[in-house]
């Protein structure tokens, strides 16, 4: 999340799902595949997700204003959760496809 609003950094992921490193690539299919690869069920991984995709775009808010409060306006960190907010309404456009 944090690369993907400089210019000059790869937004590739460390670690690639299901075969793939590109956030914009990450669909359902690669979340299955990582399943496979991990060896646990798809019911299981897209339940994991839902929960992470809602507990980070509930704190992301909560944490920015609190850093604000204490250190000032951090046009980086705004771009930050932008990418946030565009990644979480992605894989909840896909998710709620699937489900």
């Amino acid at each position: 999340m944090c690369t993907a609003v400089y210019p000059d950094f790869t937004d590739k992921l460390a670690m690639k799902i299901g075969g793939e490193d590109r956030p914009e690539w990450i669909i359902e299919r690669r979340w299955q595949t990582f399943a496979e690869d991990i060896g646990v069920g798809y019911k299981l991984v897209r339940q994991r997700l839902m929960t992470m995709k809602e507990s980070i775009q509930d704190a992301t808010q909560g944490l920015r204003d609190e850093f604000v409060s204490e250190h000032g306006p951090c046009p980086v960190l705004d771009k930050i959760l932008g990418v946030i907010k565009q990644r979480h309404n992605k894989a909840t456009h896909a998710l709620n496809a699937a489900g």
